[in-house]
């Protein structure tokens, strides 16, 4: 089985999601190739890519028309000869961006891992240590987003929480994010190059997204529990050993029940705002005690599998997750 895929996402977490599809749908064949295709204009995605041993082949640097998978006689489009030798024009499968939505990797029982690249550095604390990320105001690759971008103030709080847990705290993103105090159990590595950030990620204890943002699916590779706060989106990449702590929704200043709209799907950003509602944001309160609530949890055994074979098209849509709401914590169906 042949399978093409081209990895047109920009943003480093739709990136990283699309590339682990692709990934994942190669191992559900006993024979299978992989090629992927992607356009090198972000410097972590050659990086992204060399964790994923699952690839056979790269191709970047150049446009690829459509009429290089014509693979009928006397095509009349000249193509690369590296292309026509690996038959790449013989795909079977073809993935476009929307076939790899975030939304269908839960369908799969187990997603492709990461390999952590011989070299790359890993932290080295005498205890566990977790990663903790945050959207703010003035990213050079992404609009400023208000449901999505936090005050790093708050970032002060949970920090102290997990140091008086026990563990370490690592940031990590880009860096411009504004500094934070330096104190022991803290180690800032926004600045640092990707690799030491998937580093940090690969041993972490758990991943803590204070607000949506793509560095976290770097989680999905590595096995990691993912606690996601300020969540705008109902559905997504969670696991079992994920949880979801999920904005507040108010219309007129009054809060609305939200369980409704998740349990049908339609809790999104874009939903509500067409609702004329309005999002408020998890309060560090609420958000440290998710992480006391994930403490108890440990990495999910990843589980064995057999190559079935076959895909499903479109995939199941499925949550796994845990979700807090505000009673209290209610496993997903």
């Amino acid at each position: 089985m042949r399978i093409f895929v081209p990895l047109l996402h920009r943003t480093v977490g739709d990136f990283i999601e699309q590339a682990i599809y692709a990934a994942t749908v190669k191992e559900q064949f006993d024979h299978a190739s992989l090629d992927v295709y992607y356009r090198d204009d972000r410097p972590y995605k050659a990086a992204i890519l060399e964790m994923l041993p699952q690839i056979d082949r790269i191709w970047a640097g150049m446009p690829i028309p459509m009429d290089w998978l014509d693979s009928a006689a006397h095509s009349e489009i000249p193509k690369f000869p590296e292309w026509e030798a690996a038959h790449v024009d013989q795909s079977e499968i073809i993935l476009a961006p929307m076939a790899c939505k975030r939304e269908y990797l839960p369908s799969f029982d187990r997603l492709a891992q990461f390999t952590l690249p011989d070299g790359w550095p890993v932290p080295d604390f005498a205890n566990w240590h977790v990663v903790l990320h945050y959207r703010e105001a003035g990213y050079e690759h992404r609009i400023d987003r208000p449901n999505r971008d936090i005050d790093p103030e708050q970032a002060n709080a949970i920090i102290d929480h997990v140091i008086g847990l026990g563990g370490h705290v690592v940031r990590i993103g880009h860096k411009d994010m504004t500094r934070l105090p330096s104190r022991k159990g803290y180690a800032d590595w926004a600045a640092f190059s990707f690799e030491h950030q998937a580093g940090a990620v690969s041993s972490a204890r758990m991943f803590i997204e204070v607000s949506p943002s793509g560095p976290a699916a770097l989680c999905l590779g590595f096995n990691v529990p993912w606690l996601r706060c300020n969540s705008v989106e109902g559905v997504g990449q969670s696991r079992e050993h994920d949880m979801m702590l999920m904005q507040h929704v108010l219309m007129n200043g009054d809060e609305v029940p939200t369980s409704v709209m998740i349990d049908r799907g339609e809790f999104t950003e874009r939903g509500v705002e067409r609702a004329g509602m309005e999002f408020r944001k998890n309060t560090t309160d609420e958000i440290t005690r998710a992480i006391d609530a994930m403490m108890d949890r440990g990495r999910d055994d990843l589980p064995e599998t057999t190559p079935s074979n076959r895909i499903e098209m479109p995939p199941r849509i499925v949550r796994k997750a845990a979700i807090v709401r505000w009673g209290g914590l209610r496993d997903a169906a």
